[in-house]
């Protein structure tokens, strides 16, 4: 299998950023293409210039939203809290040239869209449409319609959600290979969670539920760990805006993991659209007990309540925290079963294969899309 990516290099504090390059080259003959990758000369040429020297029949041409979802009016704003490993200079003038390029091949063709999905355009929609591309992204089974969002009212951004990708995406499930974030094989913590210094944590932004459970907690007798709250991390991303270098990455993404790392317990939500989050993985995958308010398709990915989880609210979290704190075993089987839950389903290992089985049904013409059931990833 060959595949002609195009992309840019570059270093983002979500690591599925950099994960899924290493997915898609573990599964394919993989060409990359784009700014940090080939040289200026090159890229001075084009990419379909760039095809013709290759002198290579790609079975598939892949991009990510940061190409596809391109316009003039965004610029190269996006770019701004990555590190980068090219320049600025002809940025706009190269991405305009692979979008082109992409939208109108003939060929396979898959779109890995990492974009927020709750504000995409009726433009973008209709681009998308216009493109006719698999996409490597979340099915509908992990999404909900605005209507149904009981808590969404209570987000400072709920004015700007709409429900143009779901609609998209429901009509589209034969070109949807669903999958979620990536967690690596490193993201892994082994060390017994009663040897933690901290009892609970709510890392991340200050989403409506979050800020709720961190009030209650901080207000009790709990030993809580604040080095991740919402007001350090807005912190260093003004610092990583003003100097956005690998090593400022480094020292953020450290701080978040260790604060989930150090801490029996760590609560998270999808915000009010109940969004799988990549907390979700990376909580378990540290051996931390997860608490959480249940996103949609949380059955579906594989999450269990009392059995690789804990669904709490701000009732009964007070309860549920002094309860596990004082039941050593039961929470060391909380955080070892979620923690075999998301190897087993959502590390890069499970990730290549389900990839792999996808874009092999593809190309024999099989596919007709795939979903998740009951922590199972499966074809239609």
């Amino acid at each position: 299998m060959k595949i002609l990516c195009l992309t840019t290099n570059r270093i983002y504090t979500n690591n599925t950023q950099q994960l899924f390059p290493l997915t898609i080259l573990s599964i394919a003959e993989v060409t990359f293409y784009g700014p940090g990758y080939v040289s200026d000369s090159i890229l001075d040429k084009g990419v379909e210039e760039f095809i013709k020297e290759c002198n290579e029949d790609f079975d598939f041409i892949l991009t990510d939203g940061m190409i596809f979802f391109w316009n003039e009016s965004k610029g190269t704003k996006a770019f701004n809290i990555s590190y980068n490993y090219f320049s600025f200079d002809n940025l706009e003038r190269d991405i305009r040239n692979m979008r082109d390029f992409y939208i109108s091949y003939k060929g396979g063709k898959i779109l890995y869209p990492n974009i927020d999905f709750y504000n995409v355009t009726k433009e973008e929609v209709l681009l998308l449409e216009k493109s006719n591309t698999y996409l490597l992204t979340w099915g509908i089974e992990l999404l909900e319609y605005k209507e149904n969002l009981k808590d969404l009212k209570n987000e400072v951004f709920s004015d700007l959600v709409n429900d143009n990708w779901i609609k998209f995406i429901k009509q589209n499930t034969e070109k949807i290979i669903s999958l979620p974030h990536i967690i690596s094989e490193t993201e892994f913590s082994f060390h017994p969670v009663n040897n933690r210094n901290y009892e609970i944590t709510v890392p991340g932004v200050n989403y409506y539920s979050r800020k709720i459970i961190n009030k209650i907690i901080n207000s009790k007798n709990f030993k809580v760990n604040n080095r991740n709250a919402s007001y350090y991390q807005k912190l260093n991303i003004f610092l990583l805006r003003k100097f956005t270098t690998r090593s400022n990455l480094k020292v953020f993404n450290q701080i978040f993991n260790n604060t989930i790392e150090d801490s029996k317990i760590a609560y998270t939500c999808g915000s009010g659209l109940d969004y799988l989050i990549r907390k979700f993985f990376e909580i378990p995958a540290k051996g931390t007990v997860l608490f959480c308010n249940p996103f949609k398709g949380f059955k579906e990915i594989g999450f269990v309540d009392g059995e690789n989880c804990v669904v709490v609210n701000p009732n009964n979290i007070e309860e549920k925290t002094q309860s596990l704190l004082s039941n050593i075993k039961e929470m060391d089987r909380l955080s070892r079963n979620g923690q075999r839950m998301v190897f087993k389903n959502h590390s890069f290992i499970a990730r290549v294969n389900q990839v792999e089985i996808s874009l092999k049904s593809i190309l024999k013409g099989e596919f007709k899309g795939s979903f998740w059931d009951n922590g199972n990833y499966k074809l239609r």
